[in-house]
């Protein structure tokens, strides 16, 4: 039975990004990705959209290959301006940081069909959120190297302005320190409620040394049709894959609440899910799987705190959930990635 999410995707550029890092520093990381699906087609390919369960567990398979839990945040924040692509320039030739933060919010989605980036404004700050959904397992190499590359943009504009930005990150702290971690000190948290970067209101109206409106426009252009091309292109089972997620958060992930959410009936959704291959207990197990997965690698989450955000009656439960999924209780697949090498090893039955 496929994956309710296998249609999701990223772009390959950021993954060929940190695998041409991990190349340089003479490892051969190939049989690991091959295991994962990615192909030299892929790498050789920057816009070439793959999985993004598959591109998490890349990155997760990189830190570990180089045995750095931390590396990801300087391979990225020494990213060359122009790696983004498209993303780096409506944010760079935009008119000012406001205007910049705004495009990547408005343009990211033709990067990634499931990952996100939110901008509001909110007691004298801008805050630009990374949203990286749960249900696709961990992912905190991802968030730490996307959460890099963000910074140095807005670090290109602000240089050295005061007050300084501020980062939140929801996975705990990497075992190794990067160079990044130690530039940003206690400005960095980890841990937090979500992904965001925290900007002072007041340096919202500087102004980038590349903001060119005439190369905006065509940038603009381009981006837009991108948009164009890519509507209604969402599976149904990502989508209701995405809306469990979400009702898991408050305790709520029955078939009537998810079809109700989605404007459909139950029997509606049971009936799109078939039609693509599956259910929705295979659904609702799949994604509970995933994020458990992500809790326990990502985060410090007490079991018992674990459990009961995926609606597991309690933790006996939970555990024997996790020992079918996993082959071994909670607490020993945690201790087991903890002691892994570079503390990155995630290599799931």
């Amino acid at each position: 039975m496929p994956f309710a999410y296998e249609h999701d995707w990223i772009i390959a550029r950021p993954l060929i990004l940190f695998a041409g890092a991990v190349t340089r520093r003479g490892i051969d990381f190939g049989p690991e990705l091959t295991q994962l699906g990615v192909t030299k087609t892929d790498l050789g390919d920057p816009e070439r959209r793959l999985p993004v369960r598959t591109v998490f567990a890349a990155y997760e398979r990189l830190a570990e290959a180089i045995s750095d839990d931390s590396a990801t945040f300087d391979i990225f924040d020494h990213a060359p301006v122009g790696h983004g692509s498209l993303i780096d320039y409506v944010f760079l030739c935009a008119a000012n940081l406001e205007e910049g933060l705004k495009n990547w919010e408005r343009f990211w989605q033709v990067r990634s069909s499931c990952v996100q980036i939110g901008y509001d404004r909110a007691n004298g700050f801008a805050n630009v959120e990374i949203v990286v959904p749960d249900h696709f397992g961990p992912s905190s190499q991802f968030a730490f190297g996307f959460i890099a590359l963000l910074c140095s943009r807005i670090e290109d504009i602000v240089s050295d302005t005061y007050p300084r930005f501020h980062v939140e990150t929801s996975s705990k702290a990497p075992q190794q320190t990067s160079h990044f971690q130690e530039k940003l000190g206690s400005r960095l948290r980890f841990e937090c409620e979500r992904n965001r970067i925290r900007i002072p209101e007041q340096h919202l109206q500087l102004i980038s040394s590349r903001a060119d409106p005439s190369l905006f426009k065509i940038i603009e252009d381009a981006a837009l049709a991108q948009l164009i091309d890519l509507r209604g292109r969402h599976s149904q089972a990502s989508q209701i894959a995405a809306t469990i997620s979400q009702g898991l958060r408050t305790g709520n992930c029955s078939i009537d609440y998810v079809a109700g959410t989605l404007g459909m009936s139950p029997r509606g959704l049971q009936r799109n899910l078939e039609r693509e291959g599956t259910n929705y207990r295979s659904v609702l197990d799949e994604v509970r799987r995933s994020i458990a997965q992500r809790y326990l690698v990502d985060t410090n989450r007490p079991i018992n705190e674990i459990a009961q955000l995926l609606g597991f009656s309690d933790v006996s439960t939970f555990s024997r959930a996790v020992r079918n999924w996993f082959g071994i209780p909670p607490t020993g697949f945690r201790h087991r990635l903890q002691t892994a090498p570079g503390a990155g090893g995630l290599r799931h039955r």
